[in-house]
Parts: structure tokens; sequence; C-alpha cells
């Protein structure tokens, strides 16, 4: 029987690894073919057993444009796999993805190299084929993400300047501005949730990489944030899975697993990658 709950899977920096998160401990699970960091996975709000990788930089210079799809059944002894999805349509460091390998999105990011620029496209997945799906009001990279379909997503702050707010939904085939973030942050490269029910959790509050880590925490209800209980630590990359009452949170700088029912937070067993 699949997992009622929606279970994280995190990667390493600049690897291969992929680690499983069934609600108590985390697990190794196969690996994907290509090493790649500054990635956002589009595994948020859906079930372990499926999810998308595409883009992402293998540092210093290496932008990389393919995607790995990952399918793990329950009803089968044989090991989960990656195999070769349809080619991104560039290779983008720092792109938001989320949805699920059948219908996702991508958008914004940066093409790498020693002076990078920041493209505005975005592109639905439908599991074998990109397309386009309109252009996000600014080029950006490190958004924070939500939506569980590649027609209704979610993108809120960013990293080019400190205190960004920007909310932005995504249909599939064109962005409009929503209501801005209470507590804006850079480098916010979390969120989770569908389009109308969307978390947000850590950030950092200056541009770049500079200091100044958040611990906020706040609820997106398809027009405004609300604040919630503050996570229990300041941390910018802050990955998160689940949905407003059940919530995971992990990793981070430094590392810091926790779990949210709706009304509190539970510190949670760490990976043993030990890192975002």
């Amino acid at each position: 029987i699949a997992p009622a709950n929606p279970l994280p899977i995190v990667f390493d920096v600049v690897s291969t690894n992929f680690l499983s998160y069934d609600g108590t401990s985390w697990a190794t699970i196969p690996s994907m073919a290509t090493s790649r960091r500054d990635n956002i996975g589009g595994a948020n709000g859906a079930p372990n057993t499926s999810t998308v990788q595409g883009g992402g930089n293998n540092p210093p210079t290496t932008s990389i444009a393919n995607t790995e799809e990952f399918n793990r059944s329950t009803n089968t002894i044989t090991a989960a796999a990656w195999s070769a999805g349809g080619a991104a349509p560039g290779g983008l460091g720092g792109s938001a993805l989320s949805g699920t390998k059948e219908s996702a999105q991508q958008w914004g990011g940066d093409n790498g190299g020693g002076t990078p620029t920041w493209p505005t496209t975005s592109y639905s997945y439908n599991g074998s084929t990109w397309t386009s799906a309109g252009s996000i009001p600014s080029g950006h990279n490190s958004m924070g993400r939500g939506g569980s379909v590649s027609t209704a997503v979610l993108s809120m702050g960013h990293s080019q300047t400190s205190g960004a707010t920007e909310t932005w939904e995504g249909d599939g085939s064109s962005w409009s501005s929503g209501n801005a973030l209470n507590t804006g942050r850079a480098f916010y490269g979390t969120g989770c949730g569908p389009q109308t029910a969307a978390v947000g959790v850590g950030g950092n509050t200056a541009a770049g990489a500079a200091p100044g880590k958040s611990n906020a925490h706040e609820n997106y209800d398809g027009t405004n944030w609300t604040s919630k209980t503050v996570f229990p630590t300041t941390a910018d990359w802050v990955g998160s899975v689940g949905t407003q009452t059940a919530l995971m949170a992990f990793a981070g700088f430094p590392y810091n697993g926790n779990s949210w029912d709706g009304s509190s937070w539970t510190a949670a067993p760490s990976n043993s990658m030990n890192r975002p």
C-alpha cells in the first residue's frame, strides 16, 4: 500500500546521492545518473514513489540540461531506479521546479558561467516533453515554490535583492503577481503545498550569499500570506514537503529537521548527508 502522506526525498550537493524519509528514519535510495546541484526537485506534495529532476549545475561552470525521472512501486521487489526523461529546455541552476513527473513546471534560474544571467522563461512537463509556459514577471533564481500540477504553481521570494517579497502564480501559460510575503527572503529555496494552500519556511534576509538567515514560517491561502509559529532555528535553503498541517522541513545551514502538525514543531531525525 502506498504511503498516505507525502514523504520527502533529499539529494546531496554536487552528487548523485538521494535519500528517502518514511516518517521515522532516512534511507538511501538509487542514485541519479548525473551529479548536480542547485536543482529544486519536483517531489513537494507528492509521495516519494514518483519525482522528476531537471537542469542544475556541476560547478564551477557546467550547466546541466538533462531530465531524470524516478519511480518506485510498493508491490514489487524490484529495486527503484532512475530513467531518462525528455531533455530539459536548457541547463539552468537555481531554477524552481514543482509538481510531479507527469505534470510539472520549471521557471527562472541562471545560466551559470562567470557572469550569469537570469532568464524569465518557464516550461511545463507532461512526463515526456517540455513546452513553453509563459514568462515570469522578472528574471530571478533561488525562488521558493509550491503547486502540485503544472497548471497551478506558486513562486515566492528570490536571491537577487534583499527583502524579496514577490509572489507569482502560474497557470501553465502565463504568470500573474499575488500578494507579498510578510517577511521578505532571498535564497528562499523552499516551499511546498498546492498553489492555494502553500507553505514557506526559512530563507535569507539579505541578497546573495550574505548572512542574515530567517526562521519565518508563512502559509498562503491563494490570496494572502499569514505568519505562523517560527521554524525552531534560523536557516536558509530549507527543504520542505507536505501540507500546512502535515509538514516536514529539513536540511538548511546548519542541518535541522523538524515536522509541523498545524500547531507546533517537533524535532525529526537527521539524515546521513547532514547537509542541504
